[in-house]
């Protein structure tokens, strides 16, 4: 009954029971999505459309990623604190000015809490065969006061052929799509950590032992998929690394060699993809996940 997860529903609870306090009607649709809404005289309706769920919290925080803690500067620090909780509540906000303050707002305003936006939106689909549509709809994720154009997104899946000779053990790095990584692992036998240990020197990549053989970590700069120019992709840093000091054997050699040129550039050039539009600009692209299954 909560396909998203305990934690989103938990967050669709807590938006909907703080809706219900400050006065507006709420509905909860399946976990998938909910609205409050501030009724009007006029028959037409505003609709608003923030988003609760986040991308996973990552390592590397000063403080408890899902607390919301207020630093002494006033700023909160927190996953999504930006992307998209503070849509959310200042749109709550806007509603409990209107109302509170009895502006002369006459059309109805509904804010709905979506619960799937970073991982395809079905929170939208399922919410437009089951809910009541409003006549416009203004999204405050994104900068004021239109947003006129966005990128589309593809993802794919790069498979290497299967690694069958025992050169790499294990590899690790990412958990979504839409992120660059800011770490990034692999395992590779028949090394000595004494021998990889000095090539690791102002490299950002660490090294140590490992079962059956040397556990390398490269880290990086993590960010949105949608700005990819302020990050450093972990993946790519651990590849050059590995091809550089010749450090994989066999198929994963290959491997590392073919990740290491289709990560060189965030603009799609080394996939031959690159392009770009007067609207929206040049191409990105990224790697945000490196699995050995």
């Amino acid at each position: 009954g909560k396909p998203f997860g305990q934690g989103v529903a938990d967050a669709l609870d807590y938006a909907l029971g703080l809706a219900r306090q400050y006065g507006f009607e709420t509905q909860n649709f399946e976990y998938r999505i909910g609205s409050a809404l501030l009724p009007g005289r006029s028959g037409r309706e505003l609709g608003l459309i923030a988003h609760l769920d986040v991308v996973p919290a990552g390592e590397g925080w000063a403080c408890p990623p899902f607390a919301g803690t207020l630093d002494p500067d006033g700023w909160i620090v927190g996953r999504g604190v930006c992307d998209n909780k503070e849509a959310a509540i200042i749109s709550l906000f806007v509603m409990r000015c209107i109302r509170e303050l009895a502006l002369p707002f006459p059309h109805g305003i509904r804010l709905l809490f979506g619960c799937d936006e970073e991982t395809g939106m079905s929170d939208v689909a399922y919410y437009r065969a089951h809910g009541k549509l409003s006549d416009l709809y203004l999204v405050p994720d994104a900068d004021f006061p239109v947003c006129y154009a966005e990128k589309g997104i593809y993802g794919a899946d790069l498979c290497a052929p299967p690694i069958t000779d025992g050169s790499l053990l294990e590899a690790y790095a990412g958990e979504a799509t839409n992120v660059v990584p800011d770490k990034a692992a692999a395992v590779l036998p028949g090394l000595r950590l004494e021998d990889v240990l000095p090539l690791c020197a102002g490299a950002d990549v660490a090294a140590e032992d490992a079962a059956g053989g040397v556990r390398l970590t490269a880290a990086g700069v993590s960010s949105h998929a949608a700005s990819p120019e302020t990050s450093v992709n972990a993946i790519h840093r651990l590849a050059a690394f590995i091809v550089r000091h010749r450090l994989a054997r066999g198929q994963a050699a290959a491997a590392f060699e073919t990740i290491q040129t289709l990560l060189a550039d965030y603009k799609g050039e080394a996939l031959g993809i690159g392009a770009s539009e007067p609207d929206t600009g040049e191409l990105t692209c990224i790697a945000g996940l490196l699995r050995l299954e």
